[in-house]
């Protein structure tokens, strides 16, 4: 994610050497973390092929009128199986937060193995935040999830499926442990430099990629429904990101007042918690800042409709056909839509 306030920081050779060196270790990280899934994804499968083959074996004693003591021992034996898989699947539950915990701290105990004493405190907590940074967002990319199966090609996208389901939380509590590591070694940087604008925007930029990690996007719902996407408690933990880039941003305009892209940053913060008057503020400043961008009228001029200031949303139409019509034209339907729905 681009950020406007990006400040040019001397960078010597030690800096991308060790840069380069911790990047490594994030590979790593990420290979251990898929080996965890495909070990639980294996355990589940093993599970699941074992109670098939018993459920024919089941089936055909049945078909065949076989002795009533084989069908006894194959029915405990389906009961046996799924009592297992049960007990073993409640301890590993239990068992894998601690485990990503331990990964993550394999992780920041390598990273500091190769600190060097040229480098500065500063520059290795920013080296390890941009780092656990880019971990988290590559986590959530489906590869995480892809196996490499080439005689199950056919199954491929029910395996993915199936994994997604199984793993979606555990990838999800991975990328938690990863950001809060970054916020972590931001906020040991800001504690000497407390009005560092840079500093500001990334924790801004974390928050706001944290909130989106949240998110319920096209995808996730076809697979998670929404009753368990309100178990994860995901829509609270969604405000509460959004609120800390509000509050990261805030700071960046009191020390920086002004900038289009606080503001704008701003306004979508607001617009995903649908505080439309907050929003319409935020693009009222920006249309002060930047009067010619059509994109920006265009917002303004809906969110008057939307919050029934029509004469505003007239002024913006007409401002803006005299930009762009297209523009002007698609504004001016959301006035008939308001006055079709009075």
């Amino acid at each position: 994610m681009a950020t406007f306030y990006q400040t040019q920081r001397d960078e010597t050779y030690h800096i991308h050497e060790y840069a380069d060196k911790i990047e490594k270790e994030g590979v790593h990280l990420f290979s251990k973390f898929r080996q965890m899934l495909n070990s639980y994804t294996l355990f589940h499968a093993s599970f699941f092929l074992l109670a098939l083959v018993e459920l024919s074996i089941f089936s055909i004693s049945i078909m065949n009128y076989t002795e009533s003591i084989a069908f006894i021992i194959t029915l405990a034996s389906i009961v046996l199986t799924i009592f297992s898989y049960l007990i073993l699947n409640y301890y590993f539950q239990g068992k894998k937060v601690e485990q990503f915990r331990e990964l993550r701290a394999n992780f920041l105990q390598s990273c500091k193995k190769h600190i060097v004493p040229s480098l500065t405190e500063e520059e290795i907590h920013l080296a390890i935040a941009k780092n656990s940074f880019q971990l988290a967002a590559t986590l959530g990319q489906n590869r995480i999830y892809a196996l490499s199966l080439p005689p199950f090609e056919f199954f491929k996208e029910f395996l993915l499926k199936s994994r997604f389901v199984f793993h979606f939380k555990d990838v999800l509590i991975m990328q938690e442990l990863l950001i809060q590591l970054s916020l972590d070694e931001y906020i040991a940087v800001l504690r000497s430099e407390p009005t560092d604008l840079a500093i500001h925007t990334s924790l801004a930029n974390v928050y706001m990629t944290l909130s989106k990690i949240y998110q319920r996007s096209p995808e996730l719902a076809s697979y998670i429904s929404d009753t368990i996407f309100k178990k994860l408690e995901l829509p609270e933990k969604i405000e509460i990101a959004t609120k800390s880039a509000i509050e990261e941003l805030k700071i960046l305009d009191d020390l920086a007042p002004n900038d289009p892209w606080t503001h704008a940053q701003l306004a979508s913060c607001f617009h995903g918690l649908e505080r439309w008057d907050d929003e319409l503020s935020e693009y009222e400043i920006l249309a002060n800042l930047r009067a010619k961008d059509k994109e920006i009228i265009l917002r303004l001029g809906i969110l008057y409709f939307k919050l029934g200031k029509t004469a505003k949303g007239l002024l913006s139409y007409e401002s803006l056909r005299k930009i762009d019509a297209k523009y002007a034209d698609h504004l001016l339907t959301h006035y008939h839509s308001l006055k079709l729905t009075t």
